[in-house]
């Protein structure tokens, strides 16, 4: 009976910190990816001109290259290529409201509102 008491309070650290680090997966905020991501696609335009938007898409160039930011089905990408921005969004629009453009997004049942330039 001993050992086993002493194997238990043994294992007592072990079993605390195995629930503090699930504890912290149950705190994971996916929200906080699409943030970076917001903070990324505002660095792209930092350098856009010729810049013209539809509620769906936003096309821009930069340098010489045009590019267009499209949301089609769940996603928000930029082309030329394929650069992924967000993900699993149920709906996506470009407003432009004096000269700044933002970017209003439902995910997850969130309503984001992000201004890009």
């Amino acid at each position: 009976m001993l050992v086993v008491m002493f194997v238990g309070v043994m294992m007592l650290p072990i079993i605390t910190t195995a629930l503090r680090i699930l504890s912290s997966f149950a705190m994971y905020d996916p929200s906080i990816g699409d943030m970076l991501s917001m903070e990324k696609l505002k660095r792209e335009l930092i350098l856009a001109y010729d810049i013209d938007l539809v509620s769906n898409k936003l096309t821009f160039k930069i340098g010489e290259d045009d590019h267009v930011l499209m949301y089609d089905g769940s996603r928000l990408y930029l082309t030329p290529g394929y650069q992924l921005f967000l993900d699993d969004v149920e709906s996506l629009s470009f407003i432009k409201e004096d000269d700044e453009i933002y970017l209003e997004y439902l995910k997850a049942q969130k309503e984001f509102k992000v201004r890009l330039r």
